[in-house]
């Protein structure tokens, strides 16, 4: 019995040693998911139990100009984002960022200093390890959203299909959501996301057909980029081939003038997260997997 007990102990002290030993698994990021124009979170929910069920954490920004009842700004949009990024790298997190269509524009300018690479600099723990970008109008400085989108032309003129609302101060709602964003989706499910859709202040769009928007300088669209948050953080970018609100062809003008190398593509709507929610899901993990480049930190 001695004996027996000598060689359990010996046992348990050479597993402990060896789990002291392993160093441990790295946290996985925080994934922040920031929707487009006239969207909420809501957008996204298809997406968050995949990735809870994978160990993800998840966290969203909801941008102050959708579904605003009072006047506000990009520059808003860009604090609610900074606002919740830099909260979590604070808490010394790495931070995923998802963003899709118009809100890249918010998310590529409120992110300077926050990068991975930046805090190490500094010796800091935490920041921003990747941003993905789904069908998303990423400018470069100096570019607004609204000129890296380009101008609005008319479906019969191989176009984009958005058709707008002006309700006027400023506001505007889209009025073919079903067609414009989700039409891959069984028309009871793309009728149910339309019907989520929100109004959008201020968005900015250069417009070449009939119809009229309201916009000032400082509208959600119309102010230029003055940080390129991809030149510090590395990005990749996922095409939507069969996107009627961002037209393919736009989506690649805006990833050659951005410089970003790493796309991928899915033959979907404007609204991947909807129509392949497990693809998409897929992508994400793929890309945390991959972690940033050694050129890039």
């Amino acid at each position: 019995m001695a004996v027996l007990a000598i060689v359990v102990f010996v046992m348990i002290v050479a597993t402990v040693a060896k789990q002291s030993m392993t160093p441990p698994r790295p946290k996985k990021p925080i994934i922040v998911f920031v929707p487009g124009a006239w969207h909420t979170p809501a957008a996204y929910d298809l997406l968050l139990p995949r990735l809870h069920a994978a160990g993800y954490r998840t966290t969203s920004v909801h941008l102050p100009t959708v579904g605003t009842t009072g006047p506000v700004s990009f520059a808003d949009d860009v604090s609610a984002v900074r606002k919740v990024v830099s909260g979590l790298v604070e808490l010394e997190e790495d931070v995923f960022v998802v963003s899709h269509s118009y809100g890249a524009h918010p998310v590529t300018e409120a992110l300077e200093g926050l990068s991975k690479k930046d805090r190490l600099a500094k010796g800091q723990p935490g920041g921003v390890v990747q941003l993905f970008y789904i069908a998303a109008i990423v400018a470069t400085k100096g570019i607004s959203s609204a000129e890296a989108f380009g101008p609005m032309v008319p479906k019969e003129k191989g176009g984009t299909w958005i058709i707008f609302n002006d309700h006027g101060n400023g506001y505007t709602s889209v009025a073919n959501g079903e067609e414009a964003f989700y039409h891959d989706l069984p028309p009871s499910l793309a009728k149910y996301h339309a019907s989520l859709l929100r109004t959008q202040f201020q968005l900015y769009v250069l417009i070449y057909s009939d119809v009229k928007v309201v916009t000032d300088d400082s509208s959600s669209g119309s102010e230029p980029l003055t940080y390129e948050a991809y030149k510090d953080i590395p990005a990749a970018f996922l095409y939507c081939d069969d996107d009627r609100a961002f037209p393919i062809e736009r989506q690649r003008n805006v990833v050659k003038a951005a410089g970003i190398q790493r796309t991928m593509s899915m033959n979907t709507s404007h609204s991947p997260f909807l129509s392949d929610p497990d693809r998409v899901v897929d992508f994400i993990i793929e890309l945390v997997n991959e972690g940033p480049s050694t050129s890039r930190l």
